[in-house]
């Protein structure tokens, strides 16, 4: 199996997490929030909101699945390896880190993109109420939240970026 058909695949299976992650837990998250905004008189806004939104999420899942040798090429994930070829019987300390530091990094990313779109969303959600309802708005524990997974985001993209430099790092 060449290296690049192998992180495509991967890259697939993390899409099709990441549409099930969205399937079971952020769509039905939204709609409880649009539906208790049926008290407040602005339904139709949140429904419009998290309509937009939905079909954002979607079309970066679609992208994912269906555009996965673009994204192996943007991340140069194929480069690095001494082999074009990936065997599985012959699989070193350097390699068995480099795939470990690429699955970390996906698996970072693709555990923390809903959550950190969710809280964005609800950051823009809550600052148009303060604005129009004079609420109080978020609290500190909901930024740090936010921060944390932005913050694992970066650190996953890192991990995916740099691991060629950071198996040798590691395995010295």
């Amino acid at each position: 199996m060449k290296i690049k058909d192998f992180f495509k695949l991967i890259i697939k299976l993390i899409g099709l997490y990441l549409t099930v992650q969205t399937v079971f837990s952020y769509i039905p998250t939204n709609l409880s929030y649009v539906i208790s905004s049926f008290e407040y008189g602005d339904f139709f806004k949140m429904t419009l909101i998290t309509l937009i939104y939905s079909v954002i999420v979607v079309l970066i899942f679609l992208f994912v699945l269906f555009r996965a040798d673009r994204i192996v090429d943007f991340l140069r994930l194929d480069k690095g390896f001494d082999n074009e070829k990936i065997e599985f019987g012959d699989f070193n300390n350097q390699n068995i880190m480099k795939l470990a530091l690429i699955l970390i990094g996906g698996i970072m990313i693709v555990s923390n993109l809903s959550e950190f779109l969710n809280f964005l969303f609800h950051a823009f959600k809550t600052s148009a109420e303060v604005s129009m309802f004079g609420n109080d708005g978020l609290t500190g524990e909901y930024y740090f939240n936010w921060v944390v997974s932005g913050l694992n985001i970066l650190i996953g993209y890192l991990l995916m970026t740099n691991f060629k430099s950071i198996s040798k790092w590691l395995i010295k």
